[in-house]
């Protein structure tokens, strides 16, 4: 795989997880408390959406929550454990809503593209 090249403190809502990242090495190890995908309807075409939410630990209460948009090209190999994730800004290909690359950079548990990230902080 190729090298991340956006850094998760450039992605809308860091701020509300900045302290969760700090205090917990979410790089090695980290567990997925949620995965959810979702289709909908949007103005007469089809979105699909994912949901994951991190956690270090399997006792924790606050969880790094990623929705990323508009998602395309889904590859998991494995559901509950991922060993990070890398975001690479494909934009310049110019294909239609799509602006990331998501993959998992060193066990290649997950893999696809999407147009929009958000992350958030979520409680169990």
């Amino acid at each position: 795989m190729t090298k991340p090249d956006i850094e998760l403190s450039n992605l809308p809502g860091f701020n509300t997880v900045e302290d969760i990242l700090k205090r917990d090495s979410f790089v090695d190890g980290t567990m997925v408390r949620e995965l959810t995908f979702r289709n909908k309807t949007q103005e007469r075409l089809f979105r699909c959406d994912l949901i994951l939410c991190f956690v270090h630990d399997y006792d924790d209460a606050e969880a790094v929550r990623y929705e990323f948009e508009e998602v395309h090209g889904l590859e998991s190999r494995e559901t509950h454990q991922v060993s990070g994730l890398a975001i690479k800004d494909v934009s310049s290909r110019g294909w239609d809503r799509t602006r990331y690359e998501i993959y998992d950079y060193e066990g290649d548990a997950i893999h696809f593209y999407c147009g929009a990230i958000r992350l958030s902080r979520t409680t169990e």
